[in-house]
């Protein structure tokens, strides 16, 4: 039951997560303005601050953090709350946009920059306790399942996707138009991660209880 809880939590967040090479894609090519020091940075090269950004806190707490298994609950609750931020930022950054219903490219890096921090903080957490919480003759087929999940959070993310899409005409968007959409997107989706967080918060003792007793039993 706790490992079905948290693959529930992991399919949440890359549910979102997914959006990178859609809807927050569409989002940088449509409005955000990808003039960075007088350089023009494709839509598709943005693609590359998530990878980046993982690297890069991830060698930071790898060198300077020391993971205790007893603050894996924590770690969940964290991960799933970076989520809240990233579309928080996304939000203000529609809201702060200018005349010409362009976003500074600030934004997108730092929102982006959270995610990648909630997937370190969750997707690692996740596989590991697979393969603890897993009975020992099950610990393959679990791994698949978790991986598994993920395909189905791309499902749940073209649901999603589907809600913020913006209408064009011969292949053209209004910029403005768009802006109100994703602004209002990102804001409802924003309350929807807060939603998660709190129902997360309502399993969370259960959840520590089970991680902390996995530990003792090993």
């Amino acid at each position: 039951i706790a490992l079905a809880t948290m693959i529930f939590f992991l399919m949440c967040f890359f549910g979102l997560e997914m959006q990178l090479g859609s809807l927050i894609n569409l989002f940088t090519a449509r409005n955000i303005d990808n003039e960075v020091l007088g350089i023009m940075i494709p839509p598709s090269v943005s693609q590359a601050i998530n990878p980046i950004s993982i690297v890069l806190i991830g060698s930071l707490l790898g060198t300077y953090m020391k993971f205790d298994r007893k603050y894996s609950t924590l770690m969940l609750g964290l991960g799933l709350a970076t989520l809240v931020i990233c579309f928080t930022i996304l939000y203000i950054g529609c809201v702060t946009a200018d005349n010409n219903g362009k976003v500074g490219y600030i934004y997108l890096v730092i929102a982006i920059s959270f995610m990648s921090l909630g997937e370190l903080c969750i997707a690692p957490l996740v596989q590991s306790q697979a393969t603890m919480l897993a009975p020992t003759n099950l610990r393959g087929f679990i791994m698949g399942i978790v991986m598994l999940s993920l395909a189905f959070s791309n499902l749940a993310g073209i649901i999603l996707s589907k809600f913020m899409s913006v209408p064009s005409v011969e292949g053209k968007v209004d910029v403005i138009e768009s802006l109100a959409i994703y602004k209002a997107g990102f804001l409802n989706i924003t309350f929807f991660n807060l939603g998660i967080v709190v129902v997360f918060l309502l399993c969370s003792i259960f959840l520590h209880k089970v991680l902390l007793k996995q530990d003792k039993n090993r």
